[in-house]
């Protein structure tokens, strides 16, 4: 995956809350060894790019943990008082 595609993805996840792919998902959630295993070439060539991008433009909030995915992706909704 080259950065265009990433960031495409990327931001599909921080304005649509559409899930990413493996790939990505690990990058998200911080698992580099993850995020190899599922790299095809492209993607390991252009992975400090992609770190980069979710550092310099991915809001915080929504990314670091794979419980800060889930909760982003799946949010819960509590009952108005």
């Amino acid at each position: 995956m080259n950065l265009e595609e990433a960031k495409h993805h990327l931001n599909n996840y921080v304005l649509k809350r559409q899930a990413p792919g493996d790939f990505l998902r690990a990058m998200l959630e911080n698992d580099l060894f993850g995020a190899l295993r599922h790299a095809d070439p492209s993607s390991k060539e252009n992975l400090v790019a992609i770190a980069q991008y979710i550092w310099n433009e991915i809001p915080a909030n929504i990314w670091g943990s794979r419980l800060r995915i889930q909760e982003y992706l799946h949010p819960v909704e509590t009952p108005a008082s």
